[in-house]
């Protein structure tokens, strides 16, 4: 139960880097916005084929998964130093939005249910 959620909250969690990534789509005019475009979908990605992978029971997933995890908390860093350095290399992320606390709660929330007992025992019951 708890892989499972663990993976449903990394779906969450890329959908909210291809929203984002739309956006930098609409607005790459600056090499850093393609930079943060490229960084968003390879995120989104590895939060994607961790879910999968995890919905397999596959032990990768989870690194995968983690990985993922692990760099959206670094963007998320990263943008913060950015908002704060200079408000106008980011565009329409400016403003301290809804989407950003969510994040802050999912991932550390998606972290630990990997890391527990339960979501080892359940990926090993598949080998």
């Amino acid at each position: 139960m708890t892989a499972i959620l663990a993976g449903g909250l990394a779906i969450l969690i890329s959908s909210a880097h291809l929203s984002t990534s739309v956006v930098l789509l609409l607005l790459a005019t600056s090499p850093l916005r393609v930079v943060l475009l490229v960084g968003c979908l390879l995120l989104a990605g590895l939060l994607v084929s961790g879910a999968i992978l995890l919905f397999l029971r596959k032990a990768t997933g989870r690194v995968l998964v983690i990985i993922g995890n692990i760099g959206t908390m670094a963007g998320l860093g990263v943008v913060a130093i950015l908002r704060s350095v200079d408000r106008s290399l980011l565009g329409p992320f400016t403003s301290f939005s809804f989407e950003l606390v969510l994040l802050a709660v999912m991932i550390p929330v998606d972290i630990v249910l990997l890391l527990v007992q339960p979501t080892s025992a359940w990926l090993a019951r598949s080998a």
